[in-house]
């Protein structure tokens, strides 16, 4: 429970310091004075968005001290921010400036306005007349469901979810193979086509060196023909021994000189040894260049071929940083890297028949969860009927639909129906309200006054507070467009809700606030040209005094009083009969 509450500079509230009591705590005042400044003090502490306008001077601070019955509640978001607490209590702070900046503290630690957002929810549930508009969403109906079945739905819902996260996380290991795949055949089919055409082209190591040398013999040939034959000639002379005298003449000449002189000194014996040698060699090279004219070969197309093949083998080799022997290795790597490749996605195929499999499972725990919340939603019709004609709608019914949602892509459920899947299940919850005879049933908020709306929303408290009832309740005008017995009906609800909780309600109506364990009443004060709000706990007879101001404008009135005061007894028999009820 919120133990105090104190504000400073925040709208026309210069100061304010509250000590609430346990139980259901009423603002009342006149229209104006500043009821909604309490709210939205709250709402700062509870993490909502701060509105620099409501800062009265440079800054504006509001602090709580929350006692907490269960500290296990705040104990992660506090851990994280380094937040503590004092004997079981949270204190809660927020300051803003008019220039636009804000901080939170928690715990005795500045942390993000999102903490105080988060210990909020596990904290408080807060209502107004726009969460009129919240509860007509389907998520919300969903959520509100699911609070009121409680542990009738926490085992199926336990199970659907661990099945969703197994199907989902599959379906992404699915989508992500696919788009492998999509790579490796795309990998697959250039490795192919690249790998084709080095095999098509089939070249040797160092051909390209080999061409240049052919290529360059081809393209000359005419001159190594002519430099061939004049050498042959100057080395053994010409083949019809006319022309000048040839190398290997000359060596012949002088060869038969020295053998004549070598038989009359052996010391040339040697010399004519050398000689004769010379002579071999000359008549090898000139057989050699004899054979080397008559291969020699100028076809021009052997040199149109050859050229052909360099421009084949040169483009090649330019894609792999112009050397063939890159392009072998290559070649080599390619086709290692193919046969690793798995282009026909046997893995993926694998993993689609698994995931069929958990598809199956997931529908069948789709199911099991929409039939526990069908009988959930039988129930919770009842219980808010119930309590609708307990607020002075005895004609009421509420009707509360479970649909499981259908989508032609979806998972075939047992029926052969494709169903829709999302984190919560495949159901879409309906609250559909009829507030009279004669109407048909219509989604909430179309054909309902906004008084019986707010009777629909305290229906739904009332009931959901029996399963998991937060701490504190907020409720800021809930009981608008109501009056008369609804109005006391109202009353006895927040009361009913007060006995396990605190409950706040910002209220205009004297029949509600009589429910009230504490009355806090906020008024104008004007001095001279300025006006401040004042906040103060009002009992015994200014309390009583309040309550005759509330029925009938007049604080003083004879009748009023007594009104007032009839109130007050039927308010307090009403709680201790609750409290007996307890017992």
């Amino acid at each position: 429970m919120i133990m105090e509450l104190r504000i400073e500079n925040l709208g026309i509230i210069r100061a304010a310091e509250i000590q609430f009591e346990p139980g259901m705590i009423a603002f009342t005042g006149e229209t104006g004075a500043g009821k909604t400044m309490l709210t939205s003090a709250l709402g700062l502490i509870l993490g909502d968005r701060a509105d620099y306008g409501l800062v009265g001077t440079d800054t504006a601070h509001v602090e709580a001290r929350v006692q907490l019955d269960d500290p296990a509640l705040v104990q992660d978001a506090l851990a994280e921010s380094g937040g503590e607490l004092e004997d079981g209590e949270l204190l809660l702070a927020r300051s803003l400036t008019k220039t636009g900046r804000s901080r939170a503290f928690a715990g005795g630690r500045s942390v993000p306005a999102a903490v105080l957002s988060e210990l909020a929810a596990s904290l408080t549930s807060r209502h107004s007349q726009s969460d009129q508009i919240g509860l007509r969403k389907a998520a919300r109906q969903r959520a509100a469901l699911d609070q009121f079945a409680g542990s009738a739905i926490a085992e199926p819902m336990l199970r659907y979810r661990r099945a969703y996260q197994d199907f989902t996380k599959l379906s992404q290991e699915v989508r992500e193979y696919q788009e492998r795949q999509q790579r490796l055949k795309r990998e697959a089919d250039v490795l192919t086509r690249e790998l084709a055409e080095v095999r098509s082209v089939a070249p040797r190591p160092n051909e390209l060196a080999e061409l240049d040398d052919e290529l360059t013999r081809l393209s000359h040939a005419e001159t190594l023909r002519e430099s061939t034959q004049a050498a042959r000639t100057a080395l053994v002379g010409a083949t019809d021994d006319d022309g000048p005298p040839s190398a290997e003449g000359l060596v012949t000449t002088g060869l038969s000189q020295l053998q004549n002189a070598a038989r009359l000194d052996s010391s040339l014996a040697q010399s004519a040894n050398l000689v004769l040698q010379a002579q071999a060699l000359l008549a090898e090279a000139g057989a050699e260049l004899n054979a080397y004219v008559t291969e020699l070969d100028a076809d021009p197309q052997r040199l149109n071929e050859l050229q052909h093949r360099k421009a084949i083998l040169t483009a090649l080799a330019a894609k792999h940083e112009g050397a063939l022997a890159g392009a072998l290795e290559w070649a080599a790597a390619a086709e290692t890297q193919l046969a690793g490749l798995d282009p026909d996605g046997q893995e993926l195929r694998a993993k689609r028949v698994r995931l069929v499999e958990l598809g199956q499972v997931l529908a069948r725990e789709a199911e099991s969860l929409s039939a526990a919340r069908t009988v959930a939603a039988q129930e919770l019709t009842e219980a808010v009927t119930h309590e609708l004609r307990q607020l002075s709608m005895p004609d009421a019914q509420l009707e509360v639909s479970v649909v499981q949602r259908e989508d032609p892509n979806g998972l075939t459920a047992s029926d052969g129906r494709k169903l829709a899947f999302g984190a919560n299940g495949s159901d879409v919850v309906a609250f559909k309200l009829r507030p009279h005879p004669g109407v048909a049933f219509a989604d909430l908020g179309h054909g309902a006054s906004g008084g019986e709306l707010s009777r629909v929303m305290l229906a739904f408290e009332v009931v959901l507070a029996q399963s998991s009832p937060p701490g504190i309740f907020v409720f800021d005008e809930i009981d608008s467009g109501v009056g008369g017995q609804a109005a006391v009906e109202i009353g006895r609800r927040l009361a009913r809700l007060a006995r396990h909780s605190q409950v706040l309600v910002v209220t205009h109506l004297p029949q509600v606030a009589s429910f009230a364990n504490q009355q806090v009443v906020v008024s104008k004060d004007s001095h001279g040209q300025v006006t401040t709000t004042s906040v103060v706990t009002t009992t015994g007879a200014d309390r009583v005094r309040e309550l005759s101001r509330m029925l009938s404008g007049l604080p003083d009135s004879q009748t009023g009083l007594e009104h007032a005061g009839e109130l007050l007894d039927l308010a307090e028999l009403e709680r201790a009969q609750l409290v007996n009820a307890d017992q």
